[in-house]
């Protein structure tokens, strides 16, 4: 299953935290790359690194999620 990320949240987020884009993205064990992509458009993500974003940033998934995604 995969999810739509809201780029813009991911941002916020990180910004909030103070959390710098290579060692977050070490964290979440994917590229520095990976997570560039991430925060510059809306893109689908795996449940899996979903479920590490939301843990690592301590928020719910779905706030993660654009406001249209369909869920299942």
């Amino acid at each position: 299953m995969s999810a739509l990320l809201d780029h813009k949240k991911l941002r916020k987020e990180m910004k909030e935290k103070d959390l710098k884009q290579e060692e977050f993205a070490e964290k979440l064990d994917i590229s520095d790359r990976h997570l560039r992509n991430l925060r510059s458009k809306d893109t689908n993500v795996s449940s899996s690194l979903l479920k590490k974003l939301s843990e690592e940033l301590q928020v719910p998934m779905d706030d993660l999620l654009t406001a249209g995604e369909e869920r299942k």
